[in-house]
């Protein structure tokens, strides 16, 4: 197993409609760029599922498209982007 450093991590929120295909529609911008998650968790809180996915080593450009298209997929309320040793966040609706 490969260590990760919490210092090289994108990280990406997101609040989705609580639905099946919520968790397969996220993943699959991460597959069509051949990306595997360092990690992901998602938590249901009433009708809204709430999901983290941390990459590493993740390219500036390809995040802020990630972010972009994220925000566009169906059911998504909400989603964040934390770049690697940022203090800010960004958003897309």
């Amino acid at each position: 197993m490969v260590a990760v450093s919490a210092e090289s991590l994108t990280v990406f929120t997101l609040s989705t409609e609580a639905e099946p295909q919520a968790m397969p529609r996220v993943l699959e911008q991460f597959a069509l760029r051949s990306l595997v998650p360092a990690r992901w968790t998602a938590e249901r809180r009433g009708e809204v599922l709430a999901i983290r996915v941390e990459v590493a080593e993740l390219d500036a450009e390809v995040a802020r498209l990630l972010l972009a298209r994220l925000g566009q997929l169906c059911g998504v309320q909400e989603v964040d982007m934390r770049p690697p040793l940022a203090k800010g966040r960004l958003t897309a609706a």
